[in-house]
C-alpha cells in the first residue's frame, strides 16, 4: 500500500536504533500496510541523528520521524537544530518532514520546543492534532 502508491522505483528507508525491532515487527506482518520483504525497503540499524549526519544517498521526498519520548534524555539529539538541519539538507526542495510527538496539545512545552526548532529551518510548519497526538509537518 505505502510503496504501491509510490513510483515503482520508490525506495523506503527505515532507520531504527533498536536492533530487535525488525524481528519484532515481523510478528505484525498481517497488520502492516506493506510487505517487509519488499526489496525496495532498506533497513538501517543506527541512530537517526548519525544517519542524517553521514548520509550520502539521494535526496528524500519525505522523512517521517517518530520521536515520541522527548522526556528520554538519551534521545534529546533527535530534537536538536542539528538533526533537523541535517534532514533538511537531505530533503528534495519540495520534500516534506513529518514529526510525530507523543503529546496531545500543540501548546505543551514539548510541542512548542519542537515547533519552534522546526520554524528555525522551515518556512512553513503545520500542526495536525486530528489523530490524538501531534504531528508537525514542515
Amino acid at each position: 500500500a505505502i510503496l504501491d502508491a509510490a513510483a515503482d522505483s520508490a525506495i523506503l528507508d527505515v532507520i531504527e536504533i533498536n536492533p530487535v525491532m525488525p524481528a519484532a515487527q515481523r510478528l505484525f506482518d498481517r497488520a502492516l500496510p506493506y510487505d517487509q520483504r519488499d526489496p525496495r525497503i532498506r533497513v538501517f540499524l543506527r541512530d537517526g541523528f548519525r544517519h542524517f549526519a553521514e548520509y550520502e544517498g539521494p535526496a528524500y521526498d519525505v522523512v517521517a520521524i517518530d520521536v515520541a519520548w522527548m522526556q528520554n534524555m538519551n534521545a534529546t539529539h533527535l530534537f536538536s537544530l542539528e538533526m533537523y538541519r541535517n534532514i533538511r539538507r537531505h530533503l528534495k526542495p519540495e520534500g516534506v518532514l513529518g514529526v510525530w510527538i507523543e503529546e496531545s496539545s500543540p501548546f505543551s512545552p514539548t510541542s512548542l520546543i519542537v515547533y519552534k526548532t522546526l520554524r528555525e529551518l522551515f518556512p512553513n510548519v503545520v500542526a495536525d492534532v486530528t489523530k490524538g497526538a501531534i504531528v508537525l509537518y514542515a
